[in-house]
C-alpha cells in the first residue's frame, strides 16, 4: 500500500493498555500494562461449543485504522464464503459477528466484551494493532477463545504466555529484522551499520538484528539513538566513524527522517551509499520528512516491509470478483486467519476453543501441501495430514503461534521520492535461536 495514505499495518495508533509508549518501525515499543481500560473488570467467559463455528471480526472499521480494515473484513468475509460454499464445519455453516476494534481503548475493550461475552464467539480474527493485542492478549487466553491476528508485528507478542490462543499470519518484527539483514548483505558490501532507537522495540529489534548477521556469519555495528533527542548528530557521527559499506536506520515518523537527515549533513547520499529503512519509515512523504525543501530527498533510499500483495495470484483473482474496488493489501493474511482456524475445528471435530487451539500447528505444517479450505477439508476428512498453503504464504507455526517463514517488500524511493517494490524477499526464523 502505497503514498501517503499508506496505513502502517503494524503501528495502528490504538492502545489498549494504560500506559503506552510508541516507537520503532512497528510503532510499538513494549507497553507497561496495568489494568484493561474498563470499570467491569470481571472475567470474560466464553464456553459454547454447540457445534457450529462462529467467529468474531474485531478490526477498525472506524477511526485511524479503518483503511485497514476494509480489506481485512473483506479477505474475512471471501474466506466465509468459500468455507460455506463447501458446506460449512463439521457439517454447519459458519457464523460471523462484527464489532468495531475503533480507534481508542474503550471502544476497542467493549467490542471484545460483546464478541466474547454476548456474541459467544469460538475464535476471533483480529485485531490489527499490536498494542490493542498486547493488551487483551490475556483475557483472550483465559477465555479460552482462538484468536489470530493478521497484521500485529510487535516483538513482544511472540513471548506472552497466551497459553496458544494467539497466533499471527503475517511476521513478527524477529522476520522483518532477517529481511533486512538480507537486503543490506545482498548490496554485496561488506560493512554493515545499523542505528536503532535506544528503547525497549528498538533494543529487542537490534538483539534480532544481531542474531541474523552473525547467523549469516557477517559482522554488524550497531548503534542506538536517544528517540526523544532533537538531533541526532552524534549518533551518525558514531555511525560513520569507520568504513561503512550499508547503513540500516530502523525507527518511525519524524524521528526516523531526523536520522536519515543527520546521516546525509555528514556526508551520506543514498545515491551513491546503500542506505536501507525499516517499515515505519515507508511513506511517501518521507522526503519532505527529511527535508522540507526537498521532496525527493528520499531518493535512493532503500528498505523493507511486509508484503502486502498476496502470495497467491489465485486469491488475489478471487478477491478482485468478491469484492471489488476494494484494494488487496493485507487481505490475504485475514483471509488466512479464517482458513486457518476453520480447517483446525474440522481436524478437532469440534468448535470448543481448546480443541481449535491444539489443531493450529497441526494443520498448518508437516502434511501434504493443500490450498484453500475445500481442498485442505477433503484431505482432513480422508484423514491424511495437511500443510496449509495460504494466500499469503506458507503458515508453518512454531510454538509461539509465530509463522516461520514470512514475506517482504524489498522498495526503492525514486527519483522523485515514491516508493517502488523491487522485489520479495523471504525471511525465516533461526529455529534454533533462544531468547
Amino acid at each position: 500500500m502505497g503514498g501517503a495514505g499508506r496505513w502502517r499495518a503494524v503501528s495502528a495508533g490504538i492502545v489498549l493498555v494504560a500506559a503506552a509508549s510508541c516507537s520503532g518501525g512497528g510503532g510499538v515499543s513494549v507497553p507497561t500494562t496495568s489494568a484493561l481500560p474498563s470499570e467491569d473488570t470481571s472475567p470474560l467467559v466464553r464456553r459454547n461449543a454447540d457445534g457450529a463455528l462462529r467467529i468474531g471480526v474485531w478490526l477498525p472499521t472506524s477511526g485511524p485504522a479503518a483503511a485497514l480494515g476494509s480489506p481485512l473484513a473483506a479477505g474475512v468475509e471471501l474466506a466465509v464464503q468459500e468455507i460455506n460454499e463447501a458446506g460449512g464445519v463439521n457439517g454447519s455453516m459458519v457464523l460471523v459477528s462484527k464489532r468495531d476494534e475503533g480507534g481508542d481503548p474503550a471502544t476497542a475493550y467493549q467490542a471484545l466484551r460483546e464478541l466474547l461475552e454476548q456474541e459467544q464467539v469460538d475464535v476471533i480474527v483480529g485485531p490489527s494493532s499490536s498494542r490493542v493485542a498486547l493488551g487483551a492478549i490475556d483475557t483472550l487466553a483465559a477465555a479460552h477463545v482462538v484468536d489470530c491476528s493478521p497484521t500485529t508485528s510487535a516483538l513482544d507478542l511472540g513471548g506472552r504466555r497466551d497459553n496458544g490462543f494467539f497466533v499471527r499470519t503475517i511476521g513478527s518484527e524477529a522476520l522483518e529484522a532477517v529481511a533486512l539483514t538480507k537486503a543490506m548483505i545482498g548490496t554485496g558490501r561488506t560493512e554493515f551499520v545499523v542505528l536503532y532507537p535506544d528503547d525497549d522495540y528498538g533494543l529487542a529489534f537490534a538483539n534480532e538484528v544481531q542474531r541474523s548477521f552473525r547467523r549469516l556469519r557477517e559482522g554488524v555495528k550497531l548503534v542506538p539513538y536517544d528517540p526523544t533527542a532533537e538531533h541526532f548528530n552524534a549518533p551518525a557521527e558514531q555511525a560513520l566513524a569507520d568504513p561503512v559499506g550499508a547503513i540500516g536506520v530502523v525507527g518511525t515518523g519524524q524521528t526516523g527522517a531526523n536520522v536519515l537527515a543527520a546521516l546525509e549533513q555528514n556526508g551520506v547520499n543514498p545515491l551513491r551509499a546503500s542506505v536501507f529503512v525499516t517499515d515505519g519509515l515507508r511513506r511517501d512523504d518521507l522526503g519532505t520528512m527529511i527535508d522540507p525543501r526537498r521532496p525527493a530527498a528520499s531518493a535512493g533510499i532503500q528498505g523493507v516491509s511486509p508484503m502486502a500483495a498476496p502470495f497467491l495470484s489465485s486469491f488475489e483473482a478471487a478477491f478482485a470478483v468478491s469484492s471489488p474496488g476494494t484494494p488487496v493489501g493485507y487481505a490475504g493474511y485475514a483471509y488466512d486467519c479464517v482458513n486457518l482456524m476453520a480447517l483446525a475445528a474440522v481436524a478437532a471435530g469440534s468448535d470448543d476453543g481448546d480443541a481449535i487451539q491444539a489443531q493450529l500447528a497441526a494443520v498448518s505444517s508437516g502434511g501434504s501441501r493443500c490450498e484453500g479450505f475445500s481442498a485442505c477439508a477433503s484431505q482432513l476428512r480422508r484423514g491424511r495430514n495437511i500443510d496449509l498453503e495460504g494466500a499469503s504464504g506458507d503458515l508453518d507455526l512454531q510454538d509461539d503461534g509465530d509463522v516461520e517463514t514470512a514475506w517482504y517488500d524489498l522498495f526503492a524511493f525514486d527519483a522523485d521520492g515514491h516508493d517502488v517494490t523491487q522485489r520479495a524477499l523471504l525471511a525465516q526464523a533461526d529455529t534454533t535461536a533462544t531468547s
